[in-house]
């Protein structure tokens, strides 16, 4: 039996989160035992009850945030010794850091979820977010095995003379697949959306980051504009939602529903998926759609260019933060019926949650001999 401790900050619902559960819930029991330690306190949206579902032990050390102070190290040293780990897998700046400044002889495995010399400046601002990402490689220059979720942010970390593997991110098949006509005409209806309408659906946190303003750009400079046809539903809240509803003006085919806690029933019932990212790892977002059968429409980072590399029949890529050139996309669809079959093979044959945990395990089975 393997020993493997997850470190993450918490369990707090997220992209790398739903990713550490999908590792977690295809392992083989009988070949691996998974604990995780979580360096501070849940908030209320935790994914904390479905690793207890799973049997999975939670230890939770309730730091501050930024704290990692002798005492704690020397808890963490007690649990790796007490628990008999043989690996620890840590994701996050927070986790990474711990697993790093309490070296063991323990190997040390990190997912990258994304490319922090991006991704740290446009959310924390350039200044703390270039000297977070300079903080984190010098961490991640010290993790023994660390792997990046996706080829196009491995590429990138090479440029830094990091060099990482890379396991693909994948979705959980069991959740997300695709229903019948019949059953996406009856979630409609329960969701009050309209029967015999396209709707093209984005969901994310409404951040600059995000970019949700180049999709209701593209989408009112579209011809479907002023149609009946056609609606636009964004999912999630955040800092641009207001802006985001201004320019919006009103429009009643464009509708703006918040966070909601069954994105699923969203995802099966519309017709397409829209993002128009700035930056992402390998968006679990978009492999969410993918596994509903929505065709999504993306922009043209290379994460998004790597996934639809996997079957370009699967979906359509627009210049990033180019609303013309999204409109010219939402103009052709009513031509492109047809294509969820080919999205729903990039998931089924590459980006599911199953392969991914299969070369996790794979992973730790080397590193164990």
């Amino acid at each position: 039996m393997i020993n493997v401790l997850y470190v993450v900050s918490t369990l707090k619902r997220s992209g790398p989160m739903h990713i550490l559960l999908n590792i977690v819930k295809f392992l083989d029991r009988d070949k691996f035992n998974p604990r995780i330690l979580t360096m501070s306190e849940e908030s209320g949206d935790s994914l904390k009850p479905d690793f207890e579902k799973m049997n999975v032990e939670i230890i939770s050390f309730r730091l501050s945030k930024g704290k990692i102070d002798s005492k704690s190290k020397m808890s963490y040293l007690k649990i790796l010794e007490d628990k008999k780990i043989d690996i620890i897998h840590s994701h996050g700046i927070r986790a990474d850091t711990l697993a790093v400044i309490s070296k063991t002889y323990i190997p040390t495995v990190s997912t990258l979820h994304n490319y922090v010399y991006y991704d740290y400046p446009m959310r924390y601002g350039k200044l703390k977010g270039m000297l977070m990402a300079y903080m984190h490689t010098k961490i991640i220059k010290k993790v023994d095995y660390p792997i990046s979720c996706s080829e196009s942010i491995s590429k990138e970390y090479s440029t830094r003379k990091i060099n990482t593997s890379c396991i693909q991110n994948g979705v959980d098949q069991q959740v997300y697949f695709p229903v019948e006509t019949n059953s996406k005409i009856t979630l409609r209806k329960t969701l009050g959306l309209p029967i015999n309408k396209t709707i093209i659906i984005s969901v994310g946190h409404m951040s600059k980051f995000k970019d949700p303003q180049t999709i209701i750009q593209g989408f009112m400079s579209s011809e479907h504009a002023e149609k009946e046809g056609h609606i636009l539903v964004f999912l999630g809240d955040g800092p641009e939602l207001d802006k985001c509803k201004v320019l919006a003006r009103d429009k009643d085919n464009i509708l703006f529903l918040g966070r909601v806690n069954n994105v699923v029933d969203y995802l099966r019932c519309a017709d397409y998926f829209v993002s128009a990212s700035l930056a992402e790892g390998l968006p679990n977002a978009t492999l969410e759609a993918l596994a509903c059968g929505i065709p999504p429409i993306l922009s043209d980072i290379h994460p998004h260019k790597e996934i639809l590399g996997l079957n370009p029949n699967g979906g359509f890529i627009f210049r990033v933060g180019n609303s013309g050139s999204l409109s010219a996309v939402f103009n052709n669809l009513d031509g492109s019926k047809g294509f969820s079959n080919e999205a729903l093979s990039i998931v089924e044959n590459s980006l599911n949650a199953k392969n991914m945990s299969n070369q996790y395990q794979k992973l730790y089975k080397r590193i164990s001999n």
